[in-house]
């Protein structure tokens, strides 16, 4: 391949990926409604780390809702991260990610304010995976 060419497949890639990230956005719910968190959701929310010494920002898929209170299974680029268990996911237009990612296998409750947005929702098949690897 001569070196044009994949100049040029790299800027097409890199269009259709920005492309694809805009969609994603436009389809965005910023600051839900409680009422309207659903299990499957991909949500991007605050998550403070154990020791209390922060927090990050990163998008998590909602296991369950009961009242104020999220249960949640963070995503994480590194497979490392994810633990034994955890589950690979691809971006797509539906879910709202914009890189691959790896859904932890332990879960944490949090509050429903600390939901900054809704991406998108997680198929069936990614979510049975997901819970028959918790059973593991």
């Amino acid at each position: 391949m001569r070196q044009t060419d994949k100049r040029v497949k790299k800027l097409n890639d890199h269009r259709s990926f920005r492309n694809a990230e805009k969609r994603a956005k436009s389809m965005r719910v910023s600051k839900p409604e409680l009422g309207v968190l659903e299990v499957g959701m991909v949500v991007r929310l605050e998550i403070h780390y154990a020791d209390g010494a922060g927090s990050k920002v990163r998008p998590a898929l909602v296991l369950g809702v009961d009242g104020n209170q999220v249960q949640v299974r963070a995503f994480t680029s590194s497979v490392q991260s994810a633990g034994p268990n955890g589950v690979a996911v691809e971006p797509s237009y539906a879910n709202g990610l914009t890189r691959r990612c790896y859904i932890r296998s332990n879960s944490i409750t949090v509050s429903a304010n600390s939901i900054i947005e809704i991406l998108g929702r997680l198929p069936l098949e990614i979510l049975l995976e997901c819970s028959s690897s918790a059973a593991v």
